[in-house]
């Protein structure tokens, strides 16, 4: 079982829905747009498509189902009132801009197994946008580096915890001039060191 692209874009009435057990797979701007409150992801769904819940300004509550391999690109845009999200082992990849304008979300939880994170992934959320989040001008969650400061400059080591490095995490860190891996990190994502011209 499938929902289609656009299948309840634009649904202005639509406040809840129940999901399929057996749903496999959510469209692109699926729910796109709609005043749904809350969204239960079943355990049997595999993808969430691109802006699938773009522009849900009024949900508040996203269960995402333990078979979800697939977060993509701009699936959460601008859902401003939504607050914590947990992403389970299950996921692999989260796309672009993911959740990026989530300004109310403050609380994110990442499984181990998340290999990918898009570019701008979680840009404009509260939890991006909370300086006691940072460390030392580097900002991660849970096992994954998200993002650095450009202002960083000369050696960084990356913690043994680590596990993934964000699409471009370091971009345009132009004075950082050595990095220092640990045996933990599984993957360095695409443009994670672009522009960084003092890097040898």
């Amino acid at each position: 079982t499938l929902i289609g692209n656009g299948a309840f874009q634009c649904n202005f009435a639509m406040t809840s829905g129940t999901l399929s057990s057996q749903l496999q797979s959510i469209g692109n701007h699926a729910f796109m747009q709609t005043p749904l409150t809350s969204i239960v992801i079943p355990n049997n769904t595999e993808i969430i498509g691109s802006s699938a819940f773009d522009g849900c300004n009024n949900l508040q509550s996203v269960v995402i189902g333990n078979s979800v391999t697939t977060i993509s690109t701009r699936a959460f845009n601008s859902c401003y009132n939504l607050q914590s999200i947990s992403i389970p082992n299950s996921v692999e990849s989260i796309g672009n801009q993911a959740f990026i304008y989530c300004n109310s979300l403050s609380t994110i939880d990442i499984g181990d197994d998340v290999s990918h994170i898009g570019d701008e992934a979680f840009i404009g959320t509260a939890y991006y946008n909370n300086v006691a989040n940072w460390i030392n001008n580097v900002l991660y969650i849970d096992n994954h580096l998200i993002k650095a400061n450009a202002s960083i400059s000369g050696n960084y080591d990356i913690p043994n915890s680590v596990r993934c490095i964000a699409d471009a995490a370091f971009k345009n860190c132009e004075n950082i001039t050595s990095i220092t891996f640990p045996n933990t990190l599984k993957t360095i994502g695409n443009y994670a060191f672009h522009k960084c011209f003092s890097l040898t």
